[in-house]
């Protein structure tokens, strides 16, 4: 029975430290973020809770190019992909994996309820499959898709510019 109480004070104590030092952790984290407490809601140090006349249609016009420069860093990045990928032998086959990347599908800008704009695109990550007797006539095969994910970003505008 002792034990059984020692073991109980213990994990009481333990639980209480995990506690105290997660509730530190956060408010440390809170006051590191940039954000200052405004009633119930956040707001940014560097912009108010109310948008500024005009953001909207400025956000709007911009946010294609933004669309075409995501697309250019998601084609660089399986590029990249491609270049790093990792080759395995399975049963005298040379096998690869690499995660690519689909066109943008959709690229919309619209208006919260506040006035803010949001900007969402939509595209399909897909894990591609390559595999060959030898190396060379693995890295030559069409590449296989083997699985993909519907993605969707969104994203906030920032007084003059689209960010992540």
């Amino acid at each position: 029975m002792k034990f059984f109480g020692a073991r109980r004070i213990f994990l009481f104590i333990t639980a209480a430290v995990v506690l105290s030092f997660s509730i530190a952790f956060v408010a440390r984290a809170q006051d590191n973020s940039g954000y200052r407490k405004v009633g119930l809601k956040h707001a940014s140090r560097h912009s108010s809770m109310t948008a500024e006349p005009g953001s909207f249609e400025t956000a709007r016009a911009a946010f294609p190019a933004f669309c075409s420069d995501w697309e250019r860093k998601l084609k660089d990045r399986e590029r990249a992909n491609l270049s790093a990928m990792r080759w395995e032998e399975k049963e005298g086959w040379q096998t690869g994996y690499y995660l690519g990347y689909s066109n943008i599908l959709t690229c919309e800008c619209k208006q919260s309820a506040k006035g803010f704009p949001i900007g969402t695109l939509t595209y399909t990550e897909l894990h591609y499959y390559l595999v060959g007797h030898t190396l060379d006539e693995a890295k030559a095969a069409k590449p296989q898709p083997v699985a993909h994910t519907d993605t969707t970003e969104l994203f906030r505008w920032d007084r003059d510019r689209w960010v992540y």
